[in-house]
């Protein structure tokens, strides 16, 4: 059985997402995503999406800066030669070509120093620094590295050997005695600039020598460089990396270096608008490329040559050490798999830790994250040389991979790196010690979590909000990256049609989501076996990124699903829970279950209400349970074509959800026969006796199941005396006045009341569940779909309800025993819905007296409907007739096949069919049926709250 991902969702606050919206005019999920993004002022939302490089900080305010300027200037001014120390992947190598073509500019005599990663390995190394001083040099300037070289700063302070250092990695708690240690992430708290990469580093040393020297030097230049580095060093992509890649994919576009001129050439790219999927996943790979198979050089020469033909040879080599480098990957990944099922016990341990000789030190740690991906649990692949290891590992969210190294950096030579990804040397006697040591401290910190894949999800969004509109305004969130990835939408209790497989092994999966008159195509990737779920009878929450799909020079939106889930699970398989509540009315759940194995099985299944209003308050819940396309309404609220249709349905068995009510089941027993295959009636908060379907028509022994209310505390309700000061209560209503009067009473009401909307309604629970508002506003719309209301106080009938059905839909909805019940409606509210169901729901001698007066008249073909028939009919009865009262005499009428009514432009046309006024049976029709239904629904509501 499959492992459902944990859908993650982060708290938002609309207050804030709501200022956003106004302020910068943005949609509701565009600015829930910002708020993802830890963005919280519009200022700073505004930034975030048009930010420039003007908008950058001052260089000077990272630590050490100032220092750094100083000395450098000295060199300049005094002619010494400096060394610029880097390291062998992309970031390191962008940033040793940006300071070295700027300190050419400034004419100071400087050379560079790549460590190599097989002798010598990351960062600074005494080897290096005696051989600096020993060439003269006087000033040593590290960048990307050294913020944890304390023995190596220290040996060239005693060889005379001055130091400045350039790093974005985290610093330790003692620093190198450097003359100036530049790094961001010595500024205490959060800052735009915290997060660059080790060139965006050198990029802000050079702006500041820029400013300090005065000289005319173009920074712009410098832009296709640091989003390379950017990109490839997988920093995240908020504050100042954001506005740093945003303007170099712009630069690296049209890049005047002959080397990327010829890497994009060689890889396809050039002339294409680039994103950091093209870095990457592209180019950064074929240039790391060179570090990891041992030849760092082959990637500085391309960046720096400004030969054409040097550059496409270099081009061609780099992609085919990238081309090896795949191999001896995918060799790797395979022993490591091997490794890991022979020593790694996945119950037990926390983290994977494996090694074997031999294993390339430039792959290790492209496999180790492709092991943690499998596994979902941190993974280390140790390179074994004799007695000593060099290991690369990664993690997985929620997991600080640095800071538990940390925890052991007793049994280890060596150690650095970040949360997701480090590096470390060690002896391979510590190695068990080490293993066990790890996962010891990995089960403090992952204490009871079960090791699933998580997605994080940035909004919620209804169907009629996926449009390419809103594909345009989320493209205002690029470039995305690391800290700022394409968004995850999540579309709830989606209708998924026509699914499919495809791919050459059926790999992928295809479906369309229909809804609110949209049909949007979507696609899984390597979600084929998915075709398994039951799409025809349930809803699925789906978590998707909108596309714009473009063949043949035609655009299309398309959906790309990252998971997909039946709508009745929970978003985190740990706890059982859906959102922040997770109990649910217990009855309408296992109904729910039990009609969808129902329908899988191809029966028809019978929902029965005990009024047509009762079923109108659980429609929204139904619709939002089941797809919209085997529900089958059958009732007296349907045109007779319409209720024939569906009788009709029903006597053939078609495996639908038909939603009746109890008067026009016994109706439909009285003049059709119920199917063979009909295993299943299911009587929602029955009022009456239910019909008896031994003699229906069927031979088959129909299972009836009776869903009566639960306990309902309205024998101890009371009059409400004041609405001053009432917090933490369940308000119901049903009048659009009553709703305003009451949102006027509270600074913040949770609103559920009136709205249609699923996800709005759960999303207003949720608040008054938080204790972010007073009370909640409801209208007695009850469902499988709605949490129970288990912080609570009081329950209040602001207004009357129209039925008996009405409150225990409310009750139900309670998660506690005992809850205070006040009434704040009056008898006059009492008679106002007593008068609105007499003229809704006429009685058999208001019929009588109707057709006594047409049929005096039914000699006539056809009669219009005007103002000078009402006033005739209004003589005839002696009394008013309102609109709503002939409404429904006229609905019941057609039922009774006495006439048609037809529109002619503006006016009505009652059409005779000739049938005998007198002997009409009025009990024929559903209509009247059902409206004596809910008459009587009433009078038992009456009779419950004793008022009037």
């Amino acid at each position: 059985m499959r492992k459902y991902p944990i859908w993650h969702f982060r708290k938002s606050n609309v207050d804030i997402t709501g200022k956003l919206q106004k302020d910068l005019g943005l949609s509701p999920v565009l600015a829930q995503v910002l708020y993802q993004r830890g963005i919280r002022a519009s200022h700073e939302a505004r930034k975030f999406l048009w930010g420039e490089t003007g908008d950058l900080e001052d260089p000077c305010l990272i630590p050490g800066m100032e220092q750094a300027v100083n000395r450098l200037e000295e060199a300049r001014r005094r002619g010494q030669r400096v060394l610029i120390y880097g390291v062998y992947d992309v970031d390191g190598i962008c940033s040793v070509i940006l300071l070295k073509e700027f300190l050419d500019y400034l004419g100071i005599e400087n050379d560079y120093y790549i460590p190599s990663r097989f002798t010598e390995g990351y960062g600074l190394n005494r080897e290096a620094v005696i051989l600096a001083s020993a060439q003269n040099y006087e000033l040593l300037v590290t960048v990307d590295c050294g913020v944890s070289s304390v023995e190596e700063v220290t040996l060239a302070g005693d060889m005379g050997l001055e130091v400045v250092i350039t790093d974005h990695h985290q610093p330790p708690e003692q620093l190198p005695p450097a003359l100036a240690v530049v790094n961001p992430k010595l500024v205490p708290g959060e800052v735009s600039y915290r997060d660059l990469a080790g060139a965006g580093v050198v990029y802000k040393l050079v702006a500041a020598l820029v400013s300090r020297l005065q000289v005319d030097y173009d920074l712009s230049g410098m832009m296709d460089l640091v989003a390379l580095a950017t990109v490839a060093d997988i920093v995240p992509l908020l504050g100042e990396n954001r506005i740093l890649v945003k303007a170099g994919l712009k630069s690296l576009e049209c890049t005047s270096r002959p080397g990327l001129r010829a890497l994009l050439e060689e890889t396809g790219l050039n002339g294409k608008q680039l994103s950091t999927w093209h870095i990457g996943f592209v180019l950064a790979p074929r240039l790391n490329a060179a570090g990891r198979m041992g030849e760092a050089a082959a990637a500085v020469q391309l960046l720096m040559t400004r030969d054409k033909e040097e550059a496409a040879g270099l081009a061609r080599f780099l992609d085919q050490q990238n081309r090896r480098r795949q191999e001896i990957e995918a060799e790797i990944l395979e022993q490591a798999r091997q490794e890991v099922a022979a020593t790694i016990d996945t119950d037990r341990d926390k983290v994977i830790l494996v090694g074997r000789e031999g294993w390339h030190q430039g792959v290790v740690g492209i496999v180790a994250s492709r092991i943690a991906e499998a596994f979902q649990r941190p993974a280390i692949l140790v390179s074994w040389e004799n007695d000593r290891g060099r290991g690369s590992g990664r993690s997985i969210a929620g997991f600080d991979l640095y800071q538990a190294l940390n925890r052991c950096q007793h049994l280890l030579l060596k150690f650095g790196g970040h949360r997701q990804a480090a590096g470390l040397t060690l002896e391979k006697s510590q190695f068990a010690q080490f293993k066990e040591e790890l996962n010891r401290v990995a089960e403090e910190i992952l204490a009871g979590e079960e090791m699933r894949p998580q997605i994080d999800v940035d909004a919620e969004v209804s169907i009629e909000a996926i449009d390419v509109a809103l594909l345009k305004e989320l493209e205002l969130l690029e470039p995305y990256g690391e800290g700022n990835p394409v968004p995850n939408l999540v579309l709830r209790r989606a209708q998924v049609v026509n699914p499919g497989v495809v791919g050459k092994n059926a790999e992928h999966l295809k479906f369309w989501i229909e809804g609110e008159g949209k049909r949007l195509e979507s696609i899984a990737f390597g979600m084929g076996e998915f075709i398994q779920l039951s799409y025809s009878t349930s809803l699925f929450d789906v978590v998707f990124q909108p596309v714009l799909d473009t063949y043949n020079g035609e655009s299309k939106l398309v959906l790309k699903v990252k998971d997909i889930k039946p709508s009745r699970l929970p978003d985190d398989p740990r706890s059982g829970a859906q959102g922040l509540v997770f109990m649910y009315p217990r009855g309408l759940v296992s109904m729910e279950e039990d009609i969808k194995s129902e329908l899988q099985g191809s029966h028809p299944v019978l929902l029965v209400y005990p009024t047509m209003r009762c079923m109108e308050r659980h429609l929204l819940s139904v619709k939002n349970s089941f797809p919209r396309r085997i529900l089958t309404p059958l009732n007296g609220g349907l045109s007779p074509t319409q209720q024939a249709r569906a009788a009709r349905e029903l006597a053939w068995g078609k495996p639908r959800l038909f939603l009746t009510t109890n008067a026009f089941l016994k109706y439909y027993i009285k003049n059709f026969s119920l199917p063979g295959n009909l295993r299943t009636v299911h009587f929602l908060w029955p009022e009456e006796p239910v019909p008896d379907l031994s003699r229906a028509g069927t031979g088959n022994n129909i299972r009836v199941v009776r869903h009566a209310p639960v306990s309902s505390p309205l024998v101890e309700s009371k009059l409400l005396d004041d609405w001053d000061g009432l917090k933490g209560a369940f308000i119901y209503t049903n009048r659009d006045r009553t709703v305003r009067n009451l949102c006027q009473r509270w600074e913040k009401p949770a609103l559920e009341a009136g709205v249609t909307d699923l996800t709005q309604r759960r999303q207003a629970r949720h608040r008054f569940l938080r204790g972010e508002s007073e009370v909640l506003i409801s209208d007695a719309r009850f469902g499988a779909n709605f949490p129970l209301v288990d912080r609570l106080d009081k329950l209040v009938f602001a207004d009357s309800p129209y039925g008996l059905y009405e409150a225990h839909a409310l009750t139900s909805q309670i998660g506690k025993g005992e809850v205070e019940v006040l009434l704040g409606f009056s008898g006059t509210d009492l008679e106002f819905n007593q008068h609105y169901l007499e003229k809704n729901f006429p009685d058999i001698e208001t019929i009588r007296a109707f057709l006594q007066y047409l049929g005096r008249r039914v000699g006539r073909a056809c009669l219009t409907l005007d103002r000078a028939l009402k006033d005739d009919l209004v003589e005839f009865v002696g009394r008013k007739v309102e609109d709503a009262e002939l409404g429904a005499v006229l609905r019941i009428l057609v039922e009774l096949h006495l006439c048609q009514v037809r529109r002619q432009g503006a006016t009505m046309q009652l059409f005779f069919t000739g049938a005998k006024t007198g002997r009409v049976n009025v009990q024929d029709s559903p209509y009247f049926l059902e409206g004596m239904a809910e008459k009587e629904s009433f009078r038992r509501w009456r009779e419950a709250c004793k008022i009037g």
